[in-house]
């Protein structure tokens, strides 16, 4: 399975739940990440280099990606981080509009905000709260997740 999620510049949302996806998934889960508005090899922002460090995960390595369609088309599943990702996604591909979801839409939270607020620009707590909300995020949906992909495999 391939995962894909995005944000607007790839530099903190996207790269930051595509690292804690590939740290809290299993394995045989591909997972990518890409910006709407990415400037290609842009790195990750310093600050969220450092909050993934705190939790063990290096995104020092990390170079921003746009959005290609081909991305959209080869993703199993594609998770956006707010409402108006997710349109511009739907418009840029409408025949694959049915692999496209809002995280907050698949994480099994209570009273969470429809969109991940962007940390660009903010000092460490907007990183680390951030952060933490694409961890809680994740996490809550780990086991669902793992149990469709373990059902693919199956059929496959």
């Amino acid at each position: 399975m391939k995962l894909l999620f995005v944000c607007t510049g790839n530099t903190c949302r996207s790269p930051m739940a595509a690292a804690l996806a590939s740290h809290i998934f299993a394995s045989d889960i591909v997972v990518e990440s890409a910006g709407i508005d990415a400037f290609e090899g842009e790195s990750a922002s310093p600050p969220a280099i450092a909050v993934m460090e705190r939790r063990g995960i290096d995104l020092s390595g990390h170079c921003a990606k746009r959005l290609t369609m081909e991305m959209v088309g080869d993703a199993d599943m594609i998770v956006t981080m707010t409402t108006a990702q997710q349109a511009l996604v739907w418009r840029l591909g409408p025949e694959f509009a049915d692999k496209v979801y809002l995280l907050s839409e698949i994480a099994v939270l209570e009273d969470m905000a429809a969109n991940i607020s962007d940390p660009w620009g903010g000092g460490m707590d907007r990183y680390e709260e951030c952060a933490a909300l694409l961890e809680k995020c994740l996490r809550s949906m780990a086991p669902n997740f793992e149990e469709a992909c373990e059902e693919d495999l199956e059929e496959g």
